[in-house]
């Protein structure tokens, strides 16, 4: 048995009782799998096909996205997943399940798509706990999730809140809602993609009120309300969240730890649902490191946003707060650009640290760079300093919680006048401040702005709200 099909038994036992479904599957191992891919049709996986008829299937690998075949043709259907097999870095077992979902006419898809975890690495508020699972999801098929183009979003919802939202009115909820969807048309036999709103005027007995919100100001020419793809009715009015959240809490203590999954939903105009699991692994521990304190250029705790990580970093931009919170506001914007520019120019992994919030749109507060500014950094620092008559308040980046989210970025607060808070500025000035090489106009700005190329590690722990950075020695080879 592969990895995810033995993963999914694990799963189906321990969601015995939990009105949670699993997704009806075959494995295909590596070994299998490097025979399907040179042409050949092993006896078992042809048999095992023969199963599910002409049902769309899903294709899920041991470490990658998932592939979601229409599986109209047996014959395309297998050169889809020859291609898949083919086209991966390498072969890894797959696990082949019964996609579920519901015919509308033509189109065929899940109402919701997800993936939830038993904790949340995105308590931004103080009515969430880390403790408690979080969720991600999206209408249609899970190909929409694992888009991170940036100009489309999942819904996020931490289970423990599941209504509160970081967004400050219905206009920025709808700059945040999803807006395209994915699903496959049985008529041509495709996996295609189409605004939800002109699909579902064509799939016109999807149960809208369950997913659908009206809201804002009327339109001036039409008189009609703005209408967004909140999934507010599935979160307020149907047990989709108390029974997610047993589930995920089942898993946990079935797998002895914290679990990741993949699910997919459907509901009734009654509101009745089913939920469906598709995939189910544990969480990746956190690996254990020792360095020498004397290295540590960074500690930080108590307010961490985004997954539990351990990378290495090439680049570290610092924006020093007593220079920065001296400047006039309107020299705040062109900072903010100068370090859009760099960015831009950088390669590898690179830590953003500096004063207030990074991505804000008030200069008072932080450093006013659009998100894609600064979307290339894997890691950024909020320091909780400005000068010595302002301490900004801490945002956890729920200012630009999306974004984080679509792009897996870790974002932390630093508080310099707490106990296990500091930033090593001596250690930093070792690097030489490679400003005027990636942006020679801004020499000026090189006392508030370093650009540092650093051999670094950051490690972040969001349960237990922790981050430290330091720079390796050859005695920490054995970590990155």
């Amino acid at each position: 048995m592969t990895e995810p099909a033995e993963n999914l038994y694990r799963a189906r036992t321990a969601l015995a009782h939990s009105g949670i479904g699993v997704a009806e599957g075959f494995s295909i191992s590596a070994e299998s799998g490097r025979t399907l891919a040179a042409g050949g049709l092993p006896g078992e996986i042809a048999a095992a096909l023969d199963t599910f008829g002409d049902s769309p299937l899903l294709v899920r690998p041991a470490s990658a996205n998932a592939l979601p075949l229409p599986n109209r043709d047996r014959s395309r259907t297998l050169e889809d997943i020859r291609s898949f097999l083919r086209n991966a870095a390498r072969i890894v077992p797959l696990c082949v399940m019964r996609l579920p979902g519901v015919r509308h006419g033509d189109f065929f898809f899940p109402h919701l798509s997800g993936e939830a975890t038993s904790i949340n690495p995105y308590a931004w508020n103080e009515y969430m706990d880390p403790r408690v699972g979080f969720a991600r999801f999206v209408f249609g098929l899970e190909t929409r999730l694992d888009d991170r183009s940036g100009d489309d979003f999942s819904r996020a919802v931490a289970l423990k809140a599941p209504l509160r939202r970081p967004e400050t009115d219905f206009e920025e909820v709808c700059r945040y809602s999803q807006r395209k969807m994915d699903y496959i048309n049985l008529k041509n036999g495709r996996v295609e993609s189409d605004y939800f709103v002109d699909v579902m005027k064509r799939a016109t007995d999807v149960p809208l009120h369950l997913f659908t919100t009206e809201g804002g100001s009327p339109h001036p020419a039409t008189g009609m309300q703005p209408t967004a793809l909140t999934f507010d009715p599935v979160l307020k009015n149907t047990d989709f969240v108390p029974v997610l959240r047993t589930a995920l809490a089942a898993l946990e203590t079935g797998f002895g730890q914290p679990v990741r999954v993949r699910f997919s939903a459907e509901f009734t105009p009654d509101r009745r649902i089913s939920i469906t699991l598709t995939d189910c692994s544990p969480l990746p521990d956190l690996p254990e490191v020792q360095f020498d304190p004397k290295h540590r250029f960074l500690e930080a705790r108590g307010a961490v946003t985004g997954s539990s990580r351990l990378v290495s970093l090439d680049h570290i931009v610092y924006v020093a707060p007593e220079e920065y919170g001296a400047l006039p506001l309107r020299s705040r914007y062109e900072v903010a650009r100068l370090i859009g520019n760099i960015t831009k120019a950088l390669d590898g992994r690179l830590l953003l640290l500096g004063p207030g919030r990074w991505g804000t749109s008030s200069p008072e507060l932080g450093i006013p760079a659009s998100f894609a500014e600064v979307s290339r950094a894997c890691a950024i620092g909020e320091i909780v300093a400005m000068h010595k008559n302002l301490t900004p308040e801490v945002s956890m980046g729920a200012h630009i919680l999306n974004e984080l989210i679509a792009m897996d970025t870790l974002y932390f607060a630093l508080f310099p006048n707490r106990e296990g808070n500091s930033v090593n500025g001596e250690l930093l000035s070792q690097a030489p401040n490679q400003l005027s090489k990636w942006a020679p106009e801004a020499a000026t700005w090189s006392r508030m702005i370093k650009v540092l190329e650093v051999n670094a590690m950051l490690r972040a722990d969001t349960l237990k709200q922790e981050v430290a950075g330091w720079i390796k020695t050859p005695d920490d080879g054995n970590i990155g």
